[in-house]
């Protein structure tokens, strides 16, 4: 909301925030002032050697220099900036540059002299042009004399009093500017550094892909699990009076499927908490799921009912383990996404290493559509289910540069992915 549109009680608290943040700076600038008579006071001494004169400049120097440069002052210009000025700056994120100390220290001097303007206007210029004001009217006939003579000694009444108004005046203007354009000028000056900001853009961005990796693992793994666990208990619960041996085959199945999933879980949350990527900790958490396990994938999954006809190069056993953990999980993730919006159907696998490349490819015929009114058919939910499958799919191909095709052909619903290999064997 601009300054323009706020309401009368609004507007007050704002002049009274900016007025606080300028009354701050001018109690930081009593020091300044003193210093500065001091240095006064010690040039205009008579008999004063150079070792003298040098020394008080040193001191002088440090004593308005040191300030600006210290980075707990920044911080709390910042803060002050944030809750007093409502310019929300962002706290740097990498180590103070000489940039940001120059920019911090210009910032820090500037609300210095603007607060000392803010203390001569509150304590002495408007006072001081109002008891001048009053000396116009009778009842106060030696206001505009005693004016005149203390603060403009050598001057007549009249040339005091035109003088101070116009002072006053001349202050007062500077106020006003300095009211609202002090805001205008934090960002620049205590905001990050361009470094800063590309710097902040690359660990937001290492942030979102943890979070990605984070959301394909619990959806693909997790995701894998309970879509087998569902069917495997609606499997066992039909069996459990007509053929109770394969209803504990299916119970034994989900115990299993239950394991794998706590581990895949354990690893997700290992992501989750961003822990230490130590080489032991890496081994112990993560599950390291390839290509090598997949005969165990096509088992698991043909428990849960899908018909599977697959065929698989051998030479995926030699794969590195980027690719291949990535490969598993997308065959993983369509036969999950079979499973779950065709049912129990035939699927074919085929996994084969030509032209430099890996390529997978997974298909099923789509279900026969119902009727309207008899439900939504498994193959139309597939279509428009707006799930996270092919966006997960997507994503983990992209990593690897490669291609993704995902679609209906004459019936029959195909995923063919292609991962390119060039060097990699």
């Amino acid at each position: 909301m601009s300054p323009r549109s706020l309401p009368a009680s609004a507007w007050i608290g704002l002049l009274l925030r900016r007025g606080l943040f300028l009354l701050i700076g001018g109690i930081v600038a009593v020091p300044y002032v003193m210093l500065v008579f001091w240095v006064g006071q010690v040039f205009s001494a008579p008999e004063i050697g150079p070792a003298t004169y040098v020394l008080t400049l040193a001191i002088a120097l440090a004593g308005i220099l040191i300030p600006g440069s210290v980075s707990v002052l920044r911080a709390l210009e910042r803060t002050a900036v944030r809750d007093l000025l409502g310019v929300d700056i962002a706290e740097p994120v990498a180590r103070t540059s000489a940039s940001d100390v120059m920019r911090g220290g210009v910032w820090f001097y500037l609300h210095v002299v603007c607060g000392a303007l803010f203390l001569f206007v509150l304590a002495f210029a408007l006072p001081t042009a109002i008891a001048a004001l009053l000396g116009l009217f009778p009842f106060a006939p030696n206001s505009a004399t005693e004016i005149s003579r203390v603060v403009f000694p050598g001057l007549s009444t009249g040339e005091g009093m035109v003088l101070t108004l116009l002072i006053t005046t001349i202050a007062i203007a500077l106020l006003v500017v300095v009211f609202w354009l002090l805001p205008r000028g934090a960002m620049p000056l205590l905001g990050p550094s361009a470094a800063n900001r590309v710097l902040a853009a690359e660990r937001e961005t290492a942030e979102l892909a943890r979070r990605n990796q984070l959301a394909r693992e619990l959806h693909d793994s997790v995701g894998h699990a309970l879509t087998i666990t569902t069917l495997q208990a609606a499997a066992a619960q039909r069996m459990l009076a007509s053929n109770p041996e394969g209803a504990e085959r299916a119970l034994l199945a989900i115990e299993e499927t239950g394991r794998s999933a706590l581990s895949d879980l354990d690893y997700a949350l290992g992501i989750l908490r961003a822990e230490p990527k130590r080489d032991d900790v890496a081994d112990r958490r993560s599950p390291q799921l390839t290509l090598r396990a997949l005969d165990r994938l096509l088992a698991d999954t043909r428990s849960a009912g899908l018909r599977i006809d697959d065929d698989v190069d051998p030479g995926i056993a030699e794969l590195p383990g980027a690719m291949s953990r990535e490969a598993y999980r997308i065959v993983q993730e369509s036969l999950t996404n079979i499973l779950r919006h065709a049912g129990a159907v035939a699927a074919a696998v085929r996994i084969a290493i030509a032209d430099e490349a890996l390529r997978i490819e997974i298909s099923n015929p789509m279900p026969v559509l119902l009727a309207p009114g008899e439900g939504d058919p498994p193959g139309r939910s597939l279509r428009r289910s707006g799930g996270r499958g092919l966006p997960g799919l997507a994503e983990r191909v992209a990593v690897l540069g490669g291609s993704l095709q995902a679609g209906e052909v004459d019936g029959t619903w195909r995923v063919a992915v292609v991962l390119p290999m060039k060097g990699l064997l």
